[in-house]
């Protein structure tokens, strides 16, 4: 039978099911079961309250893991191990290759274009006057 989950859980929100609980951690987005037999499993970024030797607690906040012991005088929390440093960021990809086909060949010239119409005949001038010059020689 498939387990419900509540819709939209609030960071911290706690479902229990047939004996088991879960802790919603809306940093990564999912249910993280607290219950696993005899020993619990928490995320949270606090402690939690009332732990049990043997419980396991994940801080999403510093990426610690520790683990609720009894060392012969106390109960306390101790960190498994300390999250590792960030690693290096890789080297950058080597570029892509140019193609290397060969240049296509040159279209063929495109048919020449239709003669266009004469253009209409332009207006005659008008006509010029005629000057005679008469000299008489007396």
């Amino acid at each position: 039978m498939p387990i419900n989950f509540p819709n939209s859980p609030v960071n911290n929100e706690t479902y229990s099911y047939n004996g088991r609980s879960w802790v919603y951690n809306s940093a990564s987005g999912a249910w993280i079961i607290q219950t696993i037999g005899s020993t619990g499993f928490s995320s949270s970024n606090t402690a939690p309250v009332s732990p049990a030797v043997g419980d396991e607690w994940f801080n999403p906040d510093t990426g610690a893991l520790y683990k609720y012991i009894n060392d012969g005088d106390s109960d306390q929390w101790i960190e498994l191990g300390p999250p590792g440093l960030q690693g290096v960021s890789g080297a950058q990809g080597v570029q892509g290759s140019t193609g290397s086909g060969a240049q296509g060949t040159i279209g063929s010239q495109g048919i020449q274009g239709t003669l266009g119409t004469q253009g209409a005949l332009g207006v005659q001038g008008a006509g010029g006057v005629s000057l005679g010059l008469v000299i008489a020689i007396s």
